[in-house]
């Protein structure tokens, strides 16, 4: 009677020789096992052990009897814990898939979630005491998200100064399109869409680009003026990179 019981296992209780029948419940076998202890969205749950005596569910009180086999579990996966303090269907939903060029891509931001301890968590994750669980609501997945997932920036970028003010340039390194319609990264995406992408030939940035991202300051123009590249002269043609300093000077 002093040997040490665990998680799931199964006790078979049989007749003494030479003994009279004893009322031994599963609470008095076992004595006190404690629950586990976690919180979901902010409040406190325990989850306490379940038992079952020949394969039927029964509760601590119950009076084991000759020949009983008695398993007793704790449930402590998520998915299991989630099933006792919540209704919400994390995981039973069907999947978030959008099509890229025929290749199904699941976008898991457009399901809920849960988050244990501030991290995302699969239902098959064990949980310990005290652990935190939070749901996290289903977002609308943009295309954005379809290209971080592949790993595909959806611009190239570089940072240049002009007239000592940081500028950023992009170019659209990908075509994506629904049907014939080209899609912004911004486009929200439904379940089953099915998109094209279409990679496009990377150019360089020149000069005159940086007029598409900045308004001149034509306060003091004359009409004559020089343009310069890292202190250096340029043309409004010179190819741009990352860092340059570029400046034009009304003479």
């Amino acid at each position: 009677m002093n040997s040490k019981i665990h998680n799931g296992d199964i006790i078979t209780i049989e007749k003494g020789r030479d003994g009279k029948h004893a009322q031994v419940t599963i609470q008095e076998l076992l004595g006190d096992i404690p629950p586990l202890m976690i919180y979901y969205n902010g409040a406190k749950y325990h989850i306490y052990p379940q038992f079952e005596v020949n394969n039927v569910p029964v509760t601590k009180e119950y009076s084991i009897q000759d020949r009983d086999n008695l398993t007793w579990r704790q449930p402590n996966s998520l998915e299991a814990v989630l099933n006792q303090v919540s209704s919400d269907k994390v995981g039973k939903d069907e999947p978030f898939i959008v099509y890229v060029n025929e290749e199904p891509i699941h976008i898991t931001k457009g399901e809920p979630q849960i988050a244990l301890n501030g991290k995302p968590a699969t239902m098959d994750h064990r949980l310990k005491q005290g652990d935190r669980l939070q749901l996290l609501l289903a977002e609308q997945p943009t295309v954005k998200d379809v290209l971080n997932q592949l790993n595909k920036p959806l611009t190239h970028r570089i940072m240049v100064s002009f007239n000592n003010e940081s500028v950023e340039l992009a170019q659209p390194l990908y075509v994506i399109k629904k049907g014939d319609s080209i899609l912004d990264e911004d486009t929200p995406l439904k379940k089953h869409d099915r998109l094209k992408v279409y990679e496009q030939e990377q150019q360089p940035f020149i000069y005159q680009d940086i007029f598409r991202y900045v308004d001149l300051d034509l306060t003091n123009a004359n009409g004559k003026f020089s343009i310069y590249q890292n202190n250096a002269p340029s043309s409004f043609h010179s190819t741009i990179k990352h860092g340059d300093h570029l400046q034009i000077i009304w003479e």
